[in-house]
């Protein structure tokens, strides 16, 4: 539903082809997603028509529909899909960042939409956000109203303080913060 020029300059890394088969449906379900949580937003009433009909294509539509009043009132989505699709992204941000793939030994770990109800973990996450937001610019796949990321390095510096660097031999580990049509913001440790 969206004009070419939001089709543009999207970031593009190597993947086999049984793995990219695998994400396009969990890809369709975020898309979904977006497009249910729309808020009258005009260049996304397309995307939400979209998702009407895909979510109403399935044989457990009724299952995952919840009505009150004669109306719907919740979709339901695999959190667990989600959160494969956005290890997916953040493997392949970091190859476009990096220049090759994140080690098969690195734990990757995802805070996202979801994990509400534990609060140190929502703590952990504002302070992991705001180290990923201060500096530098937000980076963007096609346009910022669709997909825009940042990843840092965590490496501790002289003083012990952790700060980003391309010195990534030494990192500690990797942050990223994906947003996904200004709408989802998973982090991804």
């Amino acid at each position: 539903g969206y004009s070419p020029e939001y089709k543009k300059n999207r970031i593009t890394v190597p993947a086999c082809d049984p793995c990219n088969n695998e994400y396009s449906k969990i890809d369709q379900e975020v898309r979904d997603a977006i497009g249910v949580i729309n808020e009258d937003n005009e260049k996304q009433k397309e995307l939400t028509r979209k998702a009407a009909k895909s979510i109403t294509r399935n044989r457990n539509w009724m299952d995952r529909i919840n009505f009150r009043n004669g109306q719907v009132a919740s979709v339901s989505f695999s959190y667990n899909e989600f959160k494969k699709l956005h290890i997916k992204n953040f493997k392949g941000l970091f190859y476009h960042k990096y220049g090759y793939p994140i080690p098969e030994n690195y734990k990757i770990q995802i805070i996202a939409e979801g994990d509400e109800g534990d609060g140190k973990l929502m703590d952990m996450a504002q302070d992991l956000y705001n180290y990923v937001a201060k500096g530098g610019n937000w980076e963007v796949s096609g346009h910022e109203d669709i997909f825009r990321f940042k990843l840092k390095s965590m490496i501790r510096d002289k003083n012990d303080n952790i700060i980003d660097s391309e010195r990534i031999d030494d990192a500690l580990g990797f942050v990223g913060v994906l947003t996904y049509h200004k709408t989802l913001s998973p982090i991804i440790i």
